[in-house]
């Protein structure tokens, strides 16, 4: 009887404790614990990324495509369907009539209301630099030059490079537009797809100039007096 009174007095205790908190809360007022349990968890090391460092990165590109509407022409203007005929078409008409058959193709598209029609939006990067390593031995040859008295003019810089292209996977439960109407196959087309929309976007030049500027500022730092503007 005496260990059942004391357990008795223990719970009796702790429930005057619950209602103590429960009456003493207010919003935005921490709690204490009463206890704590401490678990320590093993960890797997999981390789996520590896960068080269040979690589300077000087722009990254980020591009929100809505597939497949901001590369076909507008509704009104739609061919019938895509037909792969002997017609000749500008790099453009010919993109847009390859992503309206990918559509098409996927669903993407209703056969007879535009209303219905689906889409699905993609996040593309394009990350823009130079690979250094390829670089270094036109520095070093040039650096040789200069130091036998040659004359020798300034070198111009490239055109930089695309080191990867990255699309960002899709969580439905933070995409914030309608269900994705595909399956893995068909966001695979998908992304193909709308990263060479991207690649080859008339934009792109801009974009490259802006990150051969920027690659430039860099380098001159790193090598002073070596690459200019052309």
């Amino acid at each position: 009887m005496r260990r059942l009174s004391v357990w008795g007095s223990g719970v009796l205790v702790g429930l005057v404790l619950m209602v103590l908190l429960l009456v003493l809360w207010r919003p935005g007022i921490a709690i204490p614990a009463v206890w704590r349990v401490q678990q320590d968890y093993g960890s797997t090391t999981l390789l996520t990324e590896m960068r080269n460092l040979g690589q300077l990165e000087t722009l990254v590109y980020v591009h929100r495509t809505v597939f497949p509407h901001d590369l076909i022409p507008p509704n009104a203007a739609r061919p019938p369907r895509y037909r792969n005929d002997n017609q000749e078409h500008t790099p453009q008409e010919l993109q847009s009539l390859q992503a309206l058959s990918l559509a098409e193709q996927l669903g993407l598209l209703h056969p007879t209301n535009p209303r219905r029609d689906s889409f699905v939006v993609v996040t593309t990067q394009i990350h823009l630099g130079y690979d250094l390593e390829a670089l270094l031995p036109v520095v070093t040859a040039h650096r040789q030059q200069n130091a036998t008295g040659e004359h020798v003019s300034a070198l111009h810089l490239p055109e930089p490079i695309v080191l990867r292209v990255i699309t960002e996977d899709i969580d439905p439960e933070q995409y914030p537009f309608p269900p994705i109407p595909l399956d893995a196959d068909g966001w695979r087309q998908v992304v193909m797809f709308t990263e060479q929309a991207v690649l080859h976007d008339p934009a792109m030049h801009q974009i490259r100039q802006r990150a051969r500027a920027a690659g430039a500022e860099v380098l001159d730092t790193l090598m002073p007096g070596i690459f200019v503007m052309p």
